[in-house]
């Protein structure tokens, strides 16, 4: 099977041109296909380190368990000490208000840094650029990477014929039911979950989430990264590609996406925002 196609770029400028490529890629593969969405677009994710980091959920990270099951229990009671230890938190108080599924309080714990299944992506391309550049180590022992992922080509082979080519899952269709957290640990609810990983719209719990245009793809029981899912289950050509910013381009490349107005109050619309700003635009290391 094939790995995914890389392109390298050390300028804003190569970096578009390799966004726009893309696009179209996505689109022109679903040009004239009844159930595509509207408007194909591509979403995309930053990494600071190109080879170091993979595709995988934080859940997926943890330094012991590798076995599915033992992770997805681990998720269960990780989301009902969450549940039952965040009420009070100011932040969830008008979300309290309604009735919060487990998939709700997933998103939250995502948000918070609690590990899950999700992996979070953005709608905007150069968000996710300024997220690889500044997430790089200050001296770069490698490259840093922008993936770009089609939602459409990957659900159509994750989620096979009755899915089709209708893009992300909204937590409002049935097929999301494969992937929701468990509610027991028996084995027969624990073996009942999807396998391959899908791309989703989330729920926009926060304004960093609306700012950074955030989306998600959530991880069944395959704890492969996606990268390797791609080799392992031949992913169309255009689900998944890779874009690499050589470690001696990453400063001269993240001045350009600052000076065009990526900054980190842009990324983060809050005081920790505009604290990081004032840092790296006074010399402060972070």
């Amino acid at each position: 099977m094939a790995k995914p196609v890389e392109h390298e770029v050390t300028t804003l400028q190569g970096f578009t041109k390799c966004i726009e490529d893309a696009l179209a890629a996505s689109r022109a593969a679903f040009e004239g296909v009844a159930d595509a969405p509207e408007k194909v677009m591509n979403w995309y994710r930053g990494c600071g380190k190109s080879i170091e980091y993979k595709l995988k959920p934080g859940l997926y990270r943890h330094p012991v368990k590798t076995d599915p099951d033992e992770l997805l229990v681990l998720e269960k009671r990780m989301l009902d000490w969450f549940r039952r230890r965040s009420v009070l938190y100011h932040a969830l108080r008008p979300a309290m208000e309604g009735n919060l599924t487990n998939f709700d309080y997933l998103f939250f714990m995502q948000h918070n840094r609690v590990p899950t299944r999700l992996l979070d992506w953005t709608e905007n391309p150069y968000i996710a650029l300024y997220f690889a550049l500044t997430s790089a180590p200050t001296t770069p022992t490698e490259d840093a990477a922008v993936w770009i992922l089609s939602p459409t080509s990957w659900n159509q082979k994750s989620l096979g014929k009755q899915w089709g080519a209708k893009g992300p899952l909204s937590l409002d269709d049935k097929e999301i039911s494969g992937y929701a957290p468990k509610l027991t640990e028996e084995p027969s609810e624990l073996h009942g979950m999807r396998d391959e990983s899908v791309a989703l719209y989330g729920v926009s719990n926060s304004q960093r989430m609306v700012a950074q245009r955030g989306v998600f793809t959530v991880f069944g029981r395959s704890t492969s990264a996606m990268e390797d899912m791609f080799d392992e289950k031949g992913y169309p050509q255009d689900a998944l590609v890779k874009i690499n910013v050589p470690k001696v381009n990453i400063a001269s490349l993240l001045d350009s996406v600052l000076s065009v107005g990526f900054t980190d109050s842009v990324a983060y619309p809050d005081l920790e925002g505009l604290a990081m700003e004032i840092k790296r635009s006074f010399g402060f290391d972070f």
